[in-house]
């Protein structure tokens, strides 16, 4: 069984009109780095990718070039299913590339809830 497409996609708090969204799986490696003090800090491992594909000129389009422009920017994401209520949440996320119509997303920060 395939996973349904989410029917409501934010970002920023801004809905999108969107063509299609694809997960491409989460961020790797799991990186254990030690820090002042000898803690331990963890990177990476529970983020995950995201393409999704817009209308090239849109005004969600125009958008989010508007905010990969930007110096310093953070994503906030959610994906909402409405039939099964399941929900997808992706926070302090980066755009890392675009190509015509396809938007390349990652966020370090991923939650799924059902």
């Amino acid at each position: 069984m395939t996973e349904r497409e989410p029917d409501i996609v934010t970002v920023n708090g801004r809905q999108i009109d969107f063509i299609e969204i694809h997960e491409d799986g989460p961020l790797v490696p799991l990186i254990l780095s030690r820090s002042q003090g000898g803690g331990v800090i963890q990177l990476g491992g529970s983020g995950q990718k995201i393409r999704l594909s817009i209308n090239p000129g849109s005004s969600d389009w125009q958008w989010l070039d508007s905010i990969s422009r930007q110096r310093r920017y953070s994503l906030d994401f959610e994906s909402a299913c409405i039939a099964t209520l399941r929900k997808k949440i992706g926070k302090r996320g980066s755009i890392v590339g675009n190509t015509h119509d396809t938007w390349y997303l990652e966020f370090p920060d991923w939650d799924t809830s059902q």
